[in-house]
């Protein structure tokens, strides 16, 4: 029988890095917090001392969802603060210095960022962990698959409205005793890089 090991001690790279799992786990839907883990079935998901959720809400969705509801932990979120403008309308006039730009209004263009997810779980009566992370994966990718979404992230309190998915990236997979674990990059578009999104009272919404 393996032993919990605290986690608050752990960065996400080193969870990675290092099988750090705990063996208890529900035998039904209720969530159990054992000090360093919380269970929900066959997924394990650490605790993390102060950890940022990244938070996705559809247009019709009146509160935010943490992806840890998937069992998804935000691992990596290198998220651009600042969009690039479009080119404007312009002419090169030989005889004048630099262009002739019209820039009565500046345009800008989509902003596309890369989040890393950590996903672990383990066997049980229900199912393999094999079978538990594709599941949850799964599950994810029908939830952002089809339409736009509102995203929030905690860690550097940036939002953003009209994003789409715009691909998946598999870094790592470990299958090893009775469990497995998947690191794996989602990747988003945002198509409106000017208006800015915040947090309140549990939902996504304009600044």
């Amino acid at each position: 029988m393996e032993e919990d090991i605290p986690l608050s001690e752990y960065t996400l790279d080193e969870i990675a890095k290092t099988e750090i799992f705990a063996t208890k786990c529900t035998k039904n839907n209720t969530l159990l917090h054992f000090g360093f883990y919380i269970c929900n079935v066959m997924i394990i998901v650490p605790y993390i001392a102060d950890y940022k959720p990244f938070f996705i809400q559809t247009e019709s969705d009146t509160v935010a969802r943490d992806t840890t509801e998937w069992g998804l932990i935000a691992k990596v979120n290198p998220y651009p603060l600042l969009p690039n403008p479009k080119e404007p309308f312009k002419n090169e006039w030989p005889d004048e210095h630099g262009d002739d730009e019209w820039c009565e209004k500046i345009y800008y263009k989509p902003i596309e960022f890369t989040v890393s997810f950590y996903i672990k779980a383990q066997d049980s009566p229900e199912g393999s962990a094999e079978e538990v992370l594709r599941n949850k994966i799964e599950d994810f990718f029908s939830f952002i698959r089809e339409k736009e979404f509102m995203v929030f992230d905690s860690y550097n309190g940036i939002g953003r409205r009209k994003v789409r998915y715009a691909g998946y990236h598999e870094d790592s997979f470990t299958r090893k005793r009775n469990w497995a674990r998947a690191i794996f990059q989602i990747s988003f578009k945002v198509n409106d890089p000017i208006t800015r999104m915040v947090m309140y009272n549990g939902a996504i919404v304009e600044r």
